[in-house]
């Protein structure tokens, strides 16, 4: 993911305003998908983590959205 296409990084207790697909590593591109509640269990792609839907038992992601809508 390039940084041209992601917004700033957030820290953990700030939490996304709407539900959907974040990177939450800084390192890799690791994703998790955000119900609005909890984070989810992360996966390497956005179609991987929204068929999952399991809850992760982490909750304290650093994270980042996407500047525009995913596909």
């Amino acid at each position: 993911m390039t940084n041209k296409k992601m917004t700033a990084w957030f820290p953990h207790y700030i939490k996304p305003a709407r539900v959907g697909v974040y990177q939450i590593d800084r390192d890799t591109d690791a994703v998790a998908f955000w119900d609005g509640r909890f984070w989810g269990v992360t996966g390497s792609s956005i179609e991987e983590v929204i068929c999952r839907g399991d809850k992760s038992s982490y909750q304290y992601a650093e994270w980042r959205g996407f500047k525009e809508k995913q596909k």
